[in-house]
């Protein structure tokens, strides 16, 4: 009998034990609660910006020619109207006295052309005299040609100056054209004549429409030339190349050049105006900013910081491909904004500063921790503390940011829900009690912006 007894004196506190796991085991497991209520959010990002009085733009030579003279320096404030650099206009020149004289060529023709139906007998001695002016073209340009050979050994040989060299390429080039025109017009003529007689056309109605197709055919000519001559006078007159605004000489890349290409940058200037910072978004940040956003600009220098006020005067409506720091390709959006008090930043263009942007604003929202909400299959879910069991409830973001997650739909202002949806334990029907703490207390103890 004493060992039987000895035996539940041993087992007795094992039971005991058992019981109290068991009990443990059944209550609901303590989490903390936090309840959906409804307050303003607020949400900043922080950029690189950069400081400027006014917009850089570059001068590009519209001529490729040589350059005749840098009339300005790197450093230089210039104004509108004043003169940057003067470029060697004489081919230019020279093309246009050329086609001057072909268009006075053309015009002779076109002349006689009108008369020739009224001084040959048929479009046949037309044709014949077409020929013989070409015959006559060729023989002054094989002539000529052997001339400006010559003209070029001498010259090559020191016995002639260049002058004179020149003055036997012009001849030389104005016997090629005449040569040129009078070949186009001698076969322009006799194909019209030909297809004239396969439609089976003679006679009044022949000599009509062949000396008419000749004359359009000049005329057609001439009018090009004129159209050719007016580009030239204006590209000639853009050999002294001016300033269109006021500002700083910031480069020369003409200052090295001898002879510049049409396209190429010749001279930099940085405007002069108002104080603006120019910075880049991410193009997925960029649709969260609105012109007149408030923003702080703030410039770090040694040992202190200034702030200035500033709003977003200008989002650019287009994004440009980067390199991330991370080696990966990024999109960005270029922004400017407007300082309300530049004058402590005069002599600072060029600075970089810090811009703090508002990148979302939300007044009597219903908002949630954003620890609160989990993903699963692309979908947002947060869980209910209902009846003491976690409900697991699909929820509609409208934002998430800075601690926060901004409710849409899913959630009721008021209803509890667990904190930390990633604890472990929790899951979908498990009973739980519920320990509250309300989010403007969590985030004090965090010390989250606002």
């Amino acid at each position: 009998m004493l060992k039987k007894n000895r035996k539940w004196l041993f087992l007795l506190p094992l039971l005991l034990l058992l019981v109290l796991v068991i009990f443990f085991r059944t209550l609901p497991k303590e989490v903390e609660t936090v309840r959906a209520e409804r307050r303003d959010v607020e949400d900043y990002i922080t950029e690189d910006g950069t400081l400027s009085f006014g917009d850089s733009y570059s001068v590009i030579s519209e001529l490729s020619a040589p350059v005749k003279a840098v009339l300005v320096s790197e450093g230089q404030e210039v104004s509108p109207g004043t003169e940057l650099f003067q470029l060697d206009e004489t081919d230019y020149i020279y093309q246009r006295d050329q086609q001057r004289a072909e268009l006075s060529s053309l015009e002779a023709q076109l002349q006689k052309a009108e008369l020739d139906p009224l001084m040959t007998a048929s479009p046949e001695e037309y044709i014949g005299n077409l020929k013989s002016q070409l015959e006559s073209a060729d023989a002054a340009l094989s002539a000529l040609e052997k001339d400006y050979r010559a003209a070029e050994s001498l010259f090559q040989s020191g016995d002639i100056s260049e002058t004179d060299r020149e003055k036997a390429r012009a001849a030389y080039e104005k016997a090629k054209s005449d040569a040129e025109t009078a070949r186009a017009r001698y076969d322009r003529s006799s194909q019209s004549l030909r297809e004239l007689e396969k439609q089976g056309i003679s006679g009044k109605k022949l000599n009509e429409q062949f000396y008419g197709a000749d004359r359009a055919a000049l005329q057609s000519k001439i009018d090009a030339l004129n159209a050719a001559l007016s580009q030239l006078d204006e590209k000639i007159g853009k050999a002294s190349i001016r300033a269109n605004r006021a500002g700083i000489i910031t480069a020369l890349p003409i200052r090295d050049l001898s002879v510049i290409s049409a396209g190429q940058e010749a001279v930099r200037i940085k405007g002069s105006g108002e104080a603006y910072v120019s910075a880049k978004v991410l193009s997925s940040v960029a649709p969260l900013l609105h012109i007149g956003d408030p923003v702080d600009v703030k410039l770090k220098l040694r040992g202190s910081e200034e702030h200035f006020e500033g709003e977003i005067a200008e989002i650019r409506g287009y994004a440009e491909k980067g390199v991330s720091a991370l080696g990966s390709d990024e999109y960005r959006v270029e922004l400017r904004v407007s300082l309300k008090d530049s004058s402590a930043l005069s002599g600072r263009d060029g600075y970089g500063l810090t811009l703090r942007l508002r990148s979302y604003e939300g007044k009597n929202v219903l908002t949630i921790p954003a620890e609160a909400v989990f993903e699963e299959n692309e979908k947002h879910f947060a869980y209910v503390l209902q009846s003491g069991r976690a409900q697991k409830r699909e929820l509609s973001l409208s934002y998430e940011a800075g601690g926060n997650a901004v409710i849409e739909s899913g959630i009721e202002e008021g209803e509890e829900l667990i904190r930390d949806a990633g604890a472990k334990g929790i899951r979908d029907g498990v009973r739980l009690r519920g320990k509250q703490k309300s989010q403007g207390e969590k985030e004090k103890g965090k010390g989250t912006e606002k």
